[in-house]
């Protein structure tokens, strides 16, 4: 599906699925959100996961958090500027946008 590879950051698959002709903007569940609504939740939550480490990141230091974080941005901007060349746009703005975020996220990670 194009929603995982583009949560999976996966350039390839994201490029052969829009070249099989899959529509950018369908909508990926009854909510209507579109792909490029996933990837603002990935990359979200990526920035979030940066400020707040877990795991084996707590254990990095600043340098190495630094590269990780410019490396994670890079391969954002690649995922960003196929989809909005391809057309993609993200789904209409409710009023409490951090909380449909936050809703996206959870099913982001439950999938």
């Amino acid at each position: 599906r194009l929603a995982d590879a583009v949560r999976d950051g996966d350039l390839a698959q994201v490029r052969r699925l829009l070249d099989m002709g899959l529509n950018v903007n369908s909508p990926i569940d009854d909510d209507e959100h579109t792909v490029l609504d996933v990837l603002v939740v990935a990359h979200a939550s990526m920035l979030q996961d940066t400020v707040e480490p877990k795991g084996l990141d707590r254990r990095m230091d600043t340098d190495a958090m630094t590269e990780q974080l410019e490396r994670q941005n890079a391969d954002f901007g690649a995922m960003y500027k196929l989809l909005r060349e391809r057309g993609a746009q993200v789904s209409h703005s409710p009023p409490d946008v951090p909380a449909r975020l936050a809703d996206l996220r959870s099913a982001a990670l439950r999938s």
